[in-house]
Formats: C-alpha cells, structure tokens, sequence
C-alpha cells in the first residue's frame, strides 16, 4: 500500500534513503552536531547541567554523547550511568567510587584525575546527596579547568543557575552554575546557542527520514510527509524528539478516508485533492 500524506498539492519526492551519519541503531539521529558541540563546551566550562522533562531526550543525547567522545577522543575514559534508585549515603567520592566500582581510596582523588568524562543520567536522584554536590559538583564548577568532566541530566530541579537546595544547617553555600553551564529544551544565545535537547531543523528532518524509510522498508509503507506537512509538525512539537515521534507515528498509521478529506477541505476551503494524495485500500 502507498501511503502519501500531502497538504500542499505538490509532487512530493521519498525522504532520502540515506539520511545522514548513521549511528548505531539505524533509528537513532546521531545529532553529531549537537553532541560536537556539547563537546567542545564542556572543556570551556568542566561541568554541564542538562534539564529536561521526562520524553525530552536526555538519555539518548547521554548515550549519543558517550559515542561521540570515544570514538573522537579515545584517550578519555567514559563513565556513563543513572544514578541509583537506592544507594546507601556515604562521601561523596565513596559514591563515586561504589557506583563506578573503582578501588575505594582514603582521600578524594576523584578532584585530581585528568582525562575522564563523567556523564550521570536520572541526575535528580542525587539531589539529597549534598556531599557528592558540595565536595565534588561544587568545586568542579568552579575550578579553574582541571579534573574530570561532569555532565547531569535531570528530570526536574531549578531552570536557574541554583538546582539544588543546600540544608541552612550545613552552612555552606549552593552550587551555581553560570549560563554557560547549564543546556535546557531548547537552545538558549546566553547559555548555547547550538545545543539544547529539542531537535534542531536539520535533526528534525534527518529524525522523520529515518522513522520514514524503516516503515518503506518494513511493510512497504511509503509514507512521504510533504514539506508543509512537515512544517506543521515542526510547528506542532516545536523538535520535541518524544512529541515528534508520537505525531509521526500517528500519522503514518493513520486511516483517512475521502469524507474526512471532504470535511477538511471544506475547513480549510481548499480542494480535497489538494489536501491530501493518500492512496488507501478500501476507500468508501
């Protein structure tokens, strides 16, 4: 069956066949843009603080910037990991050490190790963890570059400079984080400006052409969004990754019929053929 989604009237050609960049999983938009420049951040700055709501892509953009750096930079040893639903209390570079099963030392000499790139998913559940925050986040932040690189994604906590809440009792003040510390949905000129966890345009396109050619592949759905389709959708998700792939989903398994072409074109005063081009079986 030929499934062709188009709202403009015009010709429409297949997504391309060979998306860019190919990453692990066919699927996958390797964002190569975006994890190159979460790269090149991160040196400037030694900590990142990425903020989400949960389906806003930060687990994959962690798996893809794990990718990204090994394979470019060989000599920096990764460490990717969520944090601990349930993990005993303890200093914070005795939890590093637990969760990363390194040998377990007498000082903190997780401050001083050079070459190491530390990216922690589900970075909210180490909120109440205020040694690993002040002994360690704390100082890397405003280090003066040395020590390992730190990257949290979290599902929630302050959008400003001030994620975490320091007990009054403790008597020490809160981590902060500079605009250029912190990445959030979407991509901001005073934090950066070319990395954000909403797809770019180009993402966005290289996201629908993958999601597109597997259906082609897999059950001969040609489903070809038309570029004001895709426009809307763009509009729509606002490169939301979860958002955009519920919608195309939606769409591509769809059953539009030539009534609700009629009802629509009459909505939107159009002609139904220049509405929609989609050949379906057993049409009414």
């Amino acid at each position: 069956m030929n499934n062709v989604l188009d709202t403009s009237g015009l010709p429409q050609t297949p997504p391309s066949d060979n998306p860019p960049a190919s990453s692990t999983n066919p699927l996958l938009c390797p964002r190569e843009n975006t994890v190159a420049a979460l790269w090149e951040q991160i040196q400037r700055v030694q900590v990142i603080y990425v903020r989400g709501t949960p389906t806003s892509g930060k687990s994959i953009l962690a798996r893809l910037f794990r990718a990204y750096v090994k394979t470019k930079r060989p000599g920096i040893d990764v460490h990717l990991f969520n944090w601990p639903v349930d993990i005993e209390r303890k200093d914070g570079y005795h939890l590093l050490n637990d969760i990363l099963k390194q040998p377990a030392t007498d000082s903190d000499t997780w401050l001083e190790r050079q070459n190491k790139l530390i990216i922690i998913d589900e970075a909210q559940r180490s909120y109440k963890f205020h040694n690993i925050w002040d002994e360690f986040i704390k100082t890397l932040a405003s280090s003066n570059g040395s020590g390992p690189f730190v990257v949290l994604f979290s599902s929630f906590g302050s959008p400003a400079g001030t994620p975490v809440e320091v007990p009054i009792e403790s008597g020490s003040a809160p981590v902060q984080f500079r605009p250029d510390q912190r990445v959030s949905i979407q991509a901001l000129p005073y934090t950066n400006p070319n990395v954000s966890l909403y797809f770019s345009r180009e993402e966005f396109s290289d996201a629908v052409a993958r999601l597109c050619k597997k259906y082609r592949n897999d059950d001969g759905n040609h489903f070809i969004p038309s570029e004001e389709l895709m426009q809307h959708i763009w509009e729509l998700t606002n490169g939301h990754p979860g958002g955009v792939s519920a919608v195309l989903e939606i769409l591509i398994h769809s059953k539009v019929s030539i009534s609700q072409l009629d009802h629509y074109a009459e909505l939107t005063r159009s002609e139904p053929e220049t509405v929609s081009k989609r050949q379906l079986n057993n049409t009414p």
